[in-house]
């Protein structure tokens, strides 16, 4: 496998992006141990939830790590209840029965409100576990040092932001990890700086830090078997990947799994997934792949290339061929 991506342009920009599906993260582990045998070499990654996470342990270079972090989590009790919310729900509905039996209705719907609140703000899972993890599994030095940039896409205040892992301090890194995990309802609000940071909505793939940092082979990891689909927009490659394995163990969908023999399967899924992807690539030729792409120079199907690509111009159809071309060039 090590011939696939050989004499590849050093000029070439390889990006990694991961999709968020919490303990369904353990495939993009299997992904990125296929991408290495392969020789695909990121030099950006980019990653939304627990893709977040996934792209920080790909950034510090070391996939030994990577896979011992995800097999050691049946041990950490990242899931543990909230006790204080838990105390908090049973106290307001007690106090939430006391006035319906009172036939104060008014009062008892005011009070189930404000339970809602108070489980919005406290979370139902402690959130110390997840932040551990986080400190102790991700080395921002090490990050820093590797070269390679590692964004990671969360809210503040309601607005997606993509900072780069490289460019933050310890405490920020930390930050910015977990609140990129942090779901709400299921983990308390954090704050900084008096800014509320959370995760970013459902289904968000973090495509536009790789857009600016002029990538040309995009490898896009979904968790979600009916995602959409991502494209270049006719700046880029992209190899869309979709999980083969059965995530339904239990019935959140396998979001919440943290059994060590499940997390190894789906690990060992997502190297037979991408390694299947590779293939399939190799055993095109470099026209095949380009045709699949923008790269049909028929003036007759230029509609077709603006509408498939996003490009806006032929200009930017013809700029699209160039990078293409170069792109190829490296697998």
């Amino acid at each position: 496998m090590s011939d696939v991506v050989a004499e590849r342009d050093s000029r070439v920009v390889h990006a990694v992006v991961l999709s968020g599906g919490a303990s369904r993260g353990a495939y993009q582990i299997g992904v990125w141990k296929a991408l290495e045998e392969a020789g695909v070499r990121c030099s950006v990654v980019s990653g939304a939830s627990i893709g977040a996470l996934n792209a920080a342990l790909m950034a510090m270079n070391d996939l030994e790590r990577g896979e011992r972090t995800w097999l050691g989590l049946e041990n950490r009790q990242i899931f543990s209840l909230n006790v204080e919310t838990l105390k908090a729900m049973q106290r307001k509905g007690a106090e939430v029965l006391d006035a319906w039996k009172r036939d104060r209705w008014e009062e008892a719907l005011a009070g189930v409100f404000k339970a809602f609140e108070e489980w919005k703000e406290k979370g139902l899972f402690d959130l110390n576990p997840l932040r551990r993890i986080v400190e102790e599994e991700i080395d921002p030095d090490l990050v820093r040092r590797s070269g390679i940039d590692c964004y990671v896409c969360h809210h503040r205040n309601g607005k997606i932001e993509y900072p780069n892992l490289r460019e933050l301090n310890r405490k920020e890194c930390f930050d910015v990890l977990t609140a990129s995990c942090v779901l709400g309802f299921l983990y308390p609000v954090l704050f900084r700086d008096g800014d509320a940071m959370g995760h970013a909505p459902a289904g968000t793939l973090p495509l536009e830090p790789v857009r600016s940092r002029g990538a040309d082979i995009v490898w896009v990891v979904h968790l979600d078997p009916a995602g959409k689909p991502a494209h270049g927009a006719g700046r880029f490659f992209t190899f869309n990947l979709y999980p083969s394995c059965n995530f339904a163990q239990d019935i959140t969908g396998g979001y919440l799994v943290v059994k060590t023999s499940v997390l190894k399967d789906w690990i060992q899924c997502g190297y037979a997934d991408m390694i299947d992807l590779i293939e399939d690539i190799k055993a095109k030729t470099k026209l095949e792949v380009m045709s699949d792409w923008v790269l049909r120079s028929n003036q007759s199907k230029i509609a077709e290339i603006l509408e498939r690509t996003g490009a806006s111009s032929p200009q930017e159809v013809e700029e699209a061929r160039k990078r293409a071309r170069a792109a190829m060039d490296s697998l």
